[in-house]
C-alpha cells in the first residue's frame, strides 16, 4: 500500500495480526495505519512528478519496484 491507508489492507492485516501472523509491509514513509499494524514496515520516499489542473497528482514509484525486485 502506497499510503498504508487502504483500508481493505488494513482490515486483513488486522486480521493477520488477531491471528499472530508476522506482517511485512512495504509504505511511503511516514506514520500510516499499516506501517504501525505491520510488525516490519520498509518505507520509501515517493515525490510529485506532475500535477493536472490540481485535481490529478502523480508520483513516482519507481523505488516500490526497485524494493519488490530485491525481495
Amino acid at each position: 500500500s502506497l499510503s498504508g491507508e487502504n483500508n481493505k489492507i488494513n482490515n486483513f492485516a488486522k486480521d493477520l495480526n488477531k491471528k499472530g501472523i508476522i506482517i511485512i509491509s512495504i509504505t511511503e514513509s511516514g506514520n500510516n495505519t499499516l506501517s504501525k499494524l505491520s510488525d516490519i514496515n520498509i518505507q520509501f520516499y515517493t515525490h510529485e512528478v506532475a500535477k493536472i489542473e490540481h485535481v490529478v497528482q502523480i508520483y513516482s514509484g519507481s523505488q516500490f519496484f526497485i524494493i519488490n525486485e530485491f525481495l
